[in-house]
């Protein structure tokens, strides 16, 4: 979680994510640990974009994401496929 709240407090210091919106930062009971980051700000096109990104430690010293971003029309849709994609997930050795 200290890793996604960093991030977010770079990011959206540097003005890099106009419009942003918080929607989670909490931790996963995954592999060696892991957090989630889901939030949602406005793109360079001007439209309003859904993010979830997964953090997982997979082994001491590595870790892996897996991010998805839509747009946030399309969020609620698209959410359906989440708890497909997290369990499916399998670091690379």
């Amino acid at each position: 979680m200290a890793y996604w709240r960093a991030e977010e407090a770079r990011l959206t210091g540097g003005g890099a994510l106009p419009g942003y919106r918080k929607v989670d930062i909490s931790a996963l009971d995954i592999f060696e640990g892991g957090a989630i980051w889901e939030c949602g700000w406005e793109n360079a096109a001007g439209e309003r974009v859904h993010s979830f990104r997964l953090l997982a430690n997979t082994s001491p010293g590595r870790a892996h994401t897996v991010s998805w971003l839509t747009k946030e029309f399309d969020w609620q849709v698209n959410a359906t496929y989440l708890p497909m994609i997290r369990q499916s997930f399998t670091p690379a050795l």
